[in-house]
């Protein structure tokens, strides 16, 4: 999907919600790695707009989102030389900024998410990471 195309909303859902997000891409297969190695793993990052359908989600009692075709894109390119601590990350909705706000303010920073996520799960070369919503997300 690229940048400028429309999000398509399936029929019988009234509503979604957008979240823009830091994709890391991983680059090497990853297990029971520490929080000071977890960046080594890492091959890139890029930009992701995590769009949700909650409505649909919990008449299906499937958890908090179900995605759809054009429901997360992602890109259009994979950065690999960024100070992931010095970046916003923003969305605009129709040309109105909705989010924007610093990777510093992360709650759980990407170190520990990798961390973390690879005691639990072996995160393989080309996974995909959303992490970190600003504040601003919103049910359109």
């Amino acid at each position: 999907m690229c940048p400028e195309e429309q999000i398509v909303i399936p029929e019988g859902i009234d509503r979604v919600k957008f979240e823009s997000k830091l994709a890391i891409v991983i680059g090497k297969q990853t297990k029971m790695v520490p929080e000071s190695e977890a960046l080594n793993y890492v091959f890139g990052y890029t930009v992701g707009n995590d769009v949700t359908a909650p409505q649909f989600s919990m008449k299906m009692a499937i958890g908090q989102s179900v995605n759809r075709l054009t429901h997360s894109p992602l890109g259009p390119v994979i950065e690999t030389e960024l100070d992931t601590f010095r970046i916003h990350v923003e969305a605009k909705l129709n040309g109105v900024k909705k989010q924007d706000s610093s990777t510093e303010l992360m709650i759980i920073s990407i170190r520990k998410m990798i961390s973390y996520l690879s005691s639990v799960m072996t995160l393989k070369p080309g996974d995909v990471l959303l992490i970190g919503s600003p504040v601003g997300a919103d049910l359109v």
